[in-house]
């Protein structure tokens, strides 16, 4: 029968408390083992992980997220611009239409016009190779 591999129990019981949020226990244990000199190579990798500064992308926050109907907004906003309806009169229009202030038809238009010429972009490379 092959041997079953040996199980830590003390960095078993530290991450235990570290996975249900008891960061601060998990530490004072951690650290215990540290000092005395016992820290088995498992204990000191977990130790070393939380040391370990995570990456970031250098953005801090919430993740962004589309706007709100941004390619609906946008088509009506095309339509009336085709229709001859100045810029600032189907802007008016859209803020009506859909319940949100002109500032937020000003950043749902930009984000639009953005994506589409990406799109335009993409759509002209497409096609410059076939």
């Amino acid at each position: 029968m092959a041997k079953l591999p040996k199980i830590d129990a003390a960095a078993m019981e530290i991450r235990a408390m570290h996975s249900e949020g008891r960061y601060d226990e998990a530490l004072t244990r951690l650290l215990a083992h540290l000092e005395a000199g016992t820290a088995s190579p498992e204990v000191q990798a977990i130790a070393a992980d939380l040391l370990r500064p995570k990456e970031s992308d250098g953005k801090r926050g919430p993740k962004t997220k589309k706007p709100f109907k941004w390619l609906e907004i946008g088509g009506e906003y095309d339509v009336l611009i085709d229709e001859g309806v100045s810029d600032t009169e189907a802007r008016l229009i859209l803020a009506e239409k859909h319940p949100r202030e002109k500032r937020t038809i000003d950043t749902i238009l930009a984000y639009y016009k953005r994506a589409m010429d990406m799109y335009r972009q993409i759509e002209a490379e497409t096609l410059a190779n076939n």
